[in-house]
């Protein structure tokens, strides 16, 4: 069960990633609401998302009691699902619009957009049900042996490769 640890601990990532690049691009997120054609009740609050990313994002990770942990992680689901819609959404537009999920720096929508949402609420739904059994990522890196520290080094190694794969790419 604390192999399930990487599920938080890659949701974290993201929202730090995404929060990063959203910091000083708040503007660029106006504009994809309305790219996106949200209402434009949505223009302000959007603005807000690069703190809220980042809050959940450290939530996630400090959470002390599994009761917190799962409100956090229902909160990172709802957020997550919420995104999911807005990109589903996106994809039925002609010409598609950027999501604006990492700020400025973005592409159209496309099915691998979708799909990496999918994906990530997946994440969330795994994070929620293991702070059901009662876990919390505090609880289960103190629980961790030499061998799951080798793991999730080597996760943590493949994931900063696969960032520097993905940069180079675009």
């Amino acid at each position: 069960m604390t192999a399930l640890v990487t599920a938080p601990l890659l949701l974290a990532a993201v929202l730090v990633a995404a929060s990063v690049a959203k910091w000083n691009a708040r503007d660029s997120l106006v504009s994809a609401t309305q790219l996106l054609r949200l209402p434009a009740v949505l223009n302000r609050p959007v603005r807000w998302l690069p703190p809220i990313e980042l809050a959940l994002a450290i939530a996630l990770v400090v959470a002390p009691v599994s009761p917190a942990f799962i409100v956090v992680s229902a909160a990172v689901l709802a957020l997550m699902l919420a995104y999911t819609a807005v990109v589903a959404r996106g994809l039925t537009f002609d010409p598609r619009p950027s999501c604006g999920c990492f700020g400025a720096v973005g592409s159209p929508i496309t099915g691998d957009t979708l799909a990496r949402n999918v994906v990530l609420s997946g994440l969330a739904a795994v994070s929620i049900g293991w702070g059901v059994a009662g876990w919390t990522v505090p609880g289960a890196l103190a629980d961790l042996d030499a061998t799951d520290w080798a793991w999730l080094g080597a996760l943590i190694v493949t994931a900063a490769v696969v960032r520097w794969v993905v940069r180079e790419r675009a």
